[in-house]
């Protein structure tokens, strides 16, 4: 006989608040206060600070605007890679939050930062310097640290993913289009 299909995704979403409660239990024990925990909140508040002091202040709009089609892009493909098992990551800073918060943060900072650096050089030597240090400098520092841990997804396969996020923020970046909404 058929389940109905409410009752089996009634029965999956009963695993998922079964496996938050666990996890919860197992963060207060093991991670909340410990040096990762610390790690991460360095990760996510040492950028946004170093940003909100040296950013370009005549483009603030801009910048956080392209910020957060960074921060949309990258979370929304570490979301997949996440769920499909490539990767996943140990740490949370905050339980009902996606474990790669603080690492999105630390990549929006630096493309921002990478935009604002001699802002006439070329964009895809930048997508490369981007795509190579988080690839093969972030990742590996991220993954021996215990925060990230790769499954089925080898960094080379990072690298043209960054760079195609830098070169995306770039793009965005360098729009034109906002008119006054009077």
């Amino acid at each position: 006989m058929l389940i109905p299909l409410g009752q089996q995704v009634q029965k999956i979403v009963d695993q998922c608040v079964e496996a938050n409660r666990q996890y919860l239990v197992l963060w207060k024990q093991h991670i909340l206060f410990r040096g990762v925990w610390w790690f991460e909140v360095a990760l996510l508040v040492v950028p946004l600070m170093l940003w909100g002091l040296f950013h370009k202040r005549d483009s603030t709009d801009r910048l956080a605007y392209t910020g957060l089609i960074v921060l949309l892009v990258s979370a929304w493909l570490d979301f997949i890679g996440n769920s499909y098992g490539l990767w996943y990551y140990p740490y949370k800073l905050i339980p009902v939050l996606p474990p790669f918060i603080p690492w999105e943060a630390a990549i929006v900072v630096e493309a921002l930062a990478l935009l604002q650096w001699k802002p006439q050089a070329s964009p895809y030597w930048k997508a490369v310097l981007f795509g190579a240090f988080n690839a093969f400098a972030m990742e590996p520092l991220m993954h021996k640290t215990g925060i990230y841990q790769p499954l089925h997804w080898p960094y080379i396969y990072s690298f043209p993913v960054y760079g195609c996020i830098f070169l995306a923020a770039h793009w965005v970046s360098r729009r034109h289009r906002f008119a006054e909404l009077e």
